[in-house]
């Protein structure tokens, strides 16, 4: 074990079979091989959040398939790879606690020493579930108790309260039952007419999973149509749900159309980068979007520059912004902020 100096060398040294999610933005599972890559310093990590990598890593031995996880958040250098020192770090304090073994009960002492670690976190209710939800179906595990009810209210087979639905429920529905018809007929008439709550839940729920083609494009239908109305929470409820939409041409035109509107609610300009940044590679969308955010508001410009800078995709675009002489005043003035912020660190 001493010459390990990664946790995917630590996993495979100790026998068991394992995978890692992305937990930073949608709840994503990563190649293995992305994974080892990032680890290396040889490409860095996608779509981090606070300048950190949030991870689910899920681990089991092919003999008796009970998963164990553990749920890590690591720093990124400037590259947008691990901090070697704190992913060292992070291993050191595996190692002393659990040895060689990471699927051993660990005693008393080891245990307070894991709940110590300064890398662990708790995810959000919504990412948990979600990640529960995928991780039961790669291992070929049922779905949690609140599966049925959950896909007869969303196939439109009850009318029990959506009060009495579990998130759980709901992002195992999302996991396994998307591709039913009836669940993609009843999202698409009932979500404009569901309680603002209950929309709120299921589009933090579909956010984190893969929609179908027909699903995806009735909701883009509906977000068109929603463009231009007055109540930006049915907006909001929508480009969450459509996260995983992206990176397609339909979802940018929408995003387009909604840009050209004259005021834009800081909210939706944050949830379109925290959940949206892969459509922003497009260069005409992000020069908008960046216009439309130094409009709205210098400081959150700054903010959200800070994190677009650090996703790959957008990455370019960023840096480009910063070195193109003749910008727009509304950009120009954000870009000042954001130069101020930073001497202001220094």
């Amino acid at each position: 074990m001493s010459s390990i100096t990664n946790l995917s060398e630590f996993l495979s040294a100790s026998g068991v079979k394992w995978h890692v999610f992305n937990l930073s933005r949608q709840v994503r599972m990563m190649p293995q091989e992305q994974f080892v890559a990032i680890e290396q310093g040889q490409q860095p990590f996608p779509a981090p959040r606070q300048q950190h990598a949030w991870l689910g890593v899920l681990f089991w031995r092919e003999e008796s398939q009970t998963p164990f996880v553990w749920f890590v958040k690591l720093p990124l250098d400037e590259r947008g790879v691990f901090q070697h020192a704190a992913l060292q770090h992070f291993l050191s304090i595996i190692v002393e606690a659990l040895g060689q073994n990471p699927t051993a009960n660990p005693s008393q002492a080891q245990e307070s020493l894991l709940q110590q670690n300064p890398y662990i976190f708790q995810p959000d209710e919504h990412r948990r579930a979600a990640f529960h939800a995928k991780a039961a179906l790669l291992l070929d595990q049922p779905a949690s108790i609140h599966f049925e009810a959950a896909e007869a209210f969303l196939s439109g087979q009850t009318d029990a309260d959506w009060r009495d639905l579990a998130i759980q429920g709901l992002h195992d529905v999302a996991a396994r039952s998307l591709s039913s018809t009836k669940v993609q007929r009843t999202i698409s008439q009932d979500f404009v007419t569901w309680p603002e709550p209950f929309q709120q839940a299921l589009a933090q729920t579909l956010e984190h999973h893969e929609l179908p083609n027909t699903l995806a494009q009735n909701l883009i239908g509906l977000l068109q149509q929603e463009a231009h109305a007055s109540a930006p929470p049915l907006r909001e409820n929508l480009l969450r749900s459509l996260t995983s939409m992206s990176n397609t041409a339909a979802l940018q035109k929408s995003l387009l159309q909604l840009l050209k509107l004259e005021h834009h609610d800081a909210n939706t300009l944050i949830l379109i980068a925290a959940r949206h940044a892969e459509a922003l590679a497009d260069n005409v969308l992000f020069k908008r979007f960046m216009q439309s955010v130094a409009a709205s508001d210098e400081q959150l410009f700054s903010q959200l520059f800070k994190e677009l800078v650090m996703i790959p995709s957008v990455r370019m675009h960023c840096l480009s912004l910063l070195h193109t002489p003749e910008q727009p005043e509304a950009i120009q003035r954000g870009i000042n902020c954001l130069v101020q912020s930073v001497r202001g660190k220094v």
